[in-house]
C-alpha cells in the first residue's frame, strides 16, 4: 500500500509525499468508519474511496458482518487496481459462501464469471475454485430452477455451471434448455451443447431444437439434420422451406436443391392451396421467396393475394408484386390506396416515395379525404404547395369533431404556415375562392386560435 499512499498523498496535499499528515488523517478517518458501521449504504461508497486501505477496510467489515446484501460489495472488488484489495476480496468472498443461502450466491454468479474478461490479472484458477465450492454447497435442482428465472444474467451463468461442470446428464441438458429457453443466447448455448452428445441421441435433440421460437436456434438445428441422411429429411426440408427464419430457408432450399426438387415450383404449389385454408404466415413466407427469384411468370399468381382476407398477406403480395415487376409500381400504388385497410394503405405511399410511383394527387386526396384517413392524407399533402393547404381544410371541413383528428390538422395547418410550399407557385382561381371563403376562414379560425403569429403570416399568404 505504500505505492498508494505514496500517489494520493501528494495530489491531495499538493506538497512532496514527506508531509503525509492530511492524507493520513483522512485515510485513518474513513477507515475507522469502515469498521465501524453497519450501514450498507456507507459501506457502498465507502467501496469506491480511492485509498486502496479504505477498500481493503471495507473488505474486511462486509466480511466481519457475513450479510447477505454485502455480499455483492466483496464482489465488486474481485478486480480491484490493488492487489492486496484483490486477495481480500477473494478470501472474504470465500469465507462467506459457506454461510449465505443460494439465491445470493447465484445472484453473483454473473459478475464472478464476468472476471474471465476482465484485464487486470488472470482470474481463471480463483473461479474455478469459487464454482467448485459453490457447487458443493447448493442442490443442483437449485441451480437449473435458476436457468428458469427471471434473471437472465443468472440463468446464463447457471446454465454455463451445468454444461461446464457436466451437473446433469448429458442427454437431459438439451431438452431442459429447450424447454426453459426465455433467453436467445441460453438457448443457442443448448443447441450447440447437442453435438457433444452420444451420435445415437443428437437428432432427436436436433429435432427438439427444430421447434424452438428462436430463429437461431432452429438454423443450428436444420443444418445438423441435414447433414446426415435420414429418410425424414424431405420432410424438414419442406417445413424449413416455409420457416420465417431466412437462413433456415436457404439450408432447407440448398437440399432440395441437392435433390433436383424445383424450389420455385415448391413455393408455387404453396400457394396454390390458398383455398386449402393457407396460414398467413406461411403465405406471406411462399410470396417473400417467390419474389427474391424475380420470375416474371409468377406475378399473376403473386396479385391474386393482393385482395386476401388477411392484411398482413395483402401487404406482402403488393411488396413481393413491386419487387418481380418494378414497371407496374403505378397500379401496386394505386391498389394499395385503394384497399380496406389503413396499415396497407400506408404501402401506397411506400412506393410513392421509395419505388417512385405515381398516383395523380386528386385521386388520393379523393379516396383518403372520403375514409377520414387523415394521417395518410397529410403524409401525401406534405410539400404539396397549394394543394397542400387545400387538402387540410377539406379534411377539417369533412370532420373536425374528434380531438385526434383536429390535432393532426392544427399540426400540419402550423408547419404549412412555418414552411415554404407556396412560394414557388400561385393557386388556381378555384383554388383561391376555396382557400379565401367563409367556411375556410372558419377553419383557419378554429385550428390557428392562439396562433397570432401564424395566423397573420397566412393572411399575408392568402392576399393574392
Amino acid at each position: 500500500m505504500n505505492i498508494i499512499r505514496g500517489i494520493f498523498g501528494k495530489f491531495l496535499t499538493g506538497k512532496s509525499t514527506s508531509s503525509q499528515s492530511t492524507p493520513k488523517s483522512y485515510n485513518d478517518g474513513r477507515i475507522d468508519l469502515a469498521n465501524v458501521t453497519e450501514s450498507v449504504a456507507q459501506l457502498s461508497d465507502l467501496a469506491r474511496d480511492y485509498s486502496g486501505y479504505v477498500r481493503q477496510a471495507v473488505v474486511n467489515r462486509c466480511a466481519a458482518l457475513a450479510l447477505p446484501e454485502l455480499l455483492p460489495i466483496i464482489v465488486s472488488r474481485l478486480n480491484d487496481w490493488v492487489p492486496e484489495v484483490r486477495h481480500a476480496a477473494q478470501d472474504a468472498t470465500m469465507v462467506m459462501i459457506q454461510g449465505l443461502p443460494p439465491a445470493p450466491l447465484l445472484a453473483i454468479l454473473p459478475a464472478i464469471q464476468h472476471l474471465h474478461i476482465s484485464g487486470r490479472t488472470e482470474h481463471a484458477q480463483w473461479i474455478e475454485s469459487f464454482e467448485r465450492n459453490l457447487i458443493g454447497r447448493i442442490d443442483v435442482e437449485q441451480i437449473l430452477a435458476a436457468t428458469r428465472g427471471a434473471d437472465i444474467k443468472v440463468a446464463r451463468a447457471c446454465f454455463h455451471l451445468l454444461t461446464k461442470y457436466r451437473l446433469r446428464n448429458l442427454e437431459d441438458l438439451p431438452r431442459l434448455m429447450m424447454e426453459a429457453a426465455n433467453d436467445i443466447v441460453m438457448a443457442v448455448d443448448g443447441a450447440r451443447f447437442i453435438r457433444e452428445l452420444p451420435a445415437e441421441t443428437q437428432r432427436a435433440n436436433y429435432s427438439l431444437a427444430f421447434k424452438s421460437h428462436f430463429g437461431s436456434v432452429r438454423t443450428i438445428a436444420i443444418r445438423a439434420l441435414l447433414a446426415v441422411e435420414d429418410g425424414s429429411n424431405m420432410a424438414l426440408a419442406e417445413a424449413g422451406l416455409v420457416d420465417a427464419q431466412t437462413p433456415v430457408r436457404h439450408l432447407a432450399a440448398a437440399f432440395m436443391r441437392s435433390k433436383n426438387v424445383d424450389v420455385r415450383q415448391f413455393y408455387r404449389d404453396v400457394l396454390a392451396r390458398q383455398e386449402l385454408g393457407l396460414s398467413a404466415k406461411v403465405a406471406q413466407v411462399a410470396l417473400a421467396s417467390l419474389a427474391a427469384m424475380r420470375n416474371g411468370a409468377d406475378i399473376a399468381l403473386v396479385k391474386t393475394y393482393v385482395t386476401h382476407p388477411q392484411l398482413s398477406v395483402r401487404k406482402a403480395a403488393l411488396t413481393a408484386w413491386i419487387k418481380m415487376s418494378p414497371s407496374e409500381k403505378d397500379e401496386v400504388a394505386l391498389a394499395a390506396l385503394m384497399d380496406g385497410s389503413e396499415s396497407v394503405r400506408r404501402f401506397a405511399f411506400v412506393a410513392v416515395r421509395k419505388h417512385g410511383a405515381f398516383i395523380p394527387f386528386a385521386t388520393v386526396r379523393a379516396r383518403l379525404t372520403g375514409l377520414s384517413d387523415v394521417a395518410q392524407l397529410l403524409l401525401f399533402a406534405k410539400d404539396r404547395g397549394w394543394d397542400g393547404l387545400e387538402s387540410i381544410v377539406e379534411a377539417a371541413l369533412f370532420d373536425l369533431s374528434n380531438v385526434d383528428r383536429k390535432r393532426q390538422l392544427q399540426t400540419a395547418l402550423l408547419d404549412w404556415t412555418g414552411g415554404n410550399e407556396h412560394r414557388y407557385g400561385i393557386p388556381n382561381a378555384s383554388q383561391q375562392a376555396f382557400l379565401t371563403s367563409p367556411a375556410t376562414e372558419q377553419v383557419y379560425q378554429d385550428l390557428l386560435g392562439g396562433h397570432d403569429s401564424s395566423m397573420k403570416w397566412l393572411r399575408s399568404a392568402l392576399s393574392f
